[in-house]
């Protein structure tokens, strides 16, 4: 069990997807990394890896806060299929995912629980030097988990 509520999120993040089944990507090509690249190669599939984190103080008492923690999903697809199916496959995973987490609770193993999750569609993040080296797909959107923590 993870000690973080972020690292949390990621993990449950991850698993919900792998639940989903999707077409095209191996429950192994799904994972929780601090990014979706390394110094030589992109990871192809799906990563889930921290993105900023949000605080909104919360009227009344000011004894919690609201903490949004972005957990970034970043989908790489190799583009072996042709030019309809390069666009077609990642935009199918977002829109799964998508589906799976728009306003809706996550229920965490530790004390805390997400109250709503948010999306947001960033641009994807990748090294230049890799994508120029790789022809990847990729898709991105940051599953914003919201929770409530009391202060102190």
């Amino acid at each position: 069990m993870a000690d973080s509520v972020f690292m949390e999120c990621l993990e449950k993040i991850a698993a919900d997807i792998v639940a989903l089944s999707l077409a095209g990507v191996l429950t192994s090509q799904i994972e929780v990394l601090s990014t979706p690249w390394d110094d030589v190669s992109i990871h192809t599939g799906i990563t889930i890896h921290p993105a900023r984190e949000d605080i909104r103080n919360v009227g009344g008492t000011c004894q919690r806060d609201d903490i949004g923690y972005g957990c970034q999903v970043t989908m790489v697809d190799p583009n072996l299929g042709s030019h309809r199916d390069k666009i077609d496959q990642p935009a199918f995973w977002a829109q799964k995912i998508r589906s799976k987490f728009i306003n809706q609770r996550l229920t965490l193993p530790g004390a805390v629980d997400v109250y709503a999750c948010r999306i947001e569609r960033p641009r994807p993040i990748l090294p230049k030097k890799l994508m120029q080296r790789f022809n990847y797909t990729v898709q991105a959107l940051v599953v914003r988990c919201w929770t409530r923590e009391s202060r102190g």
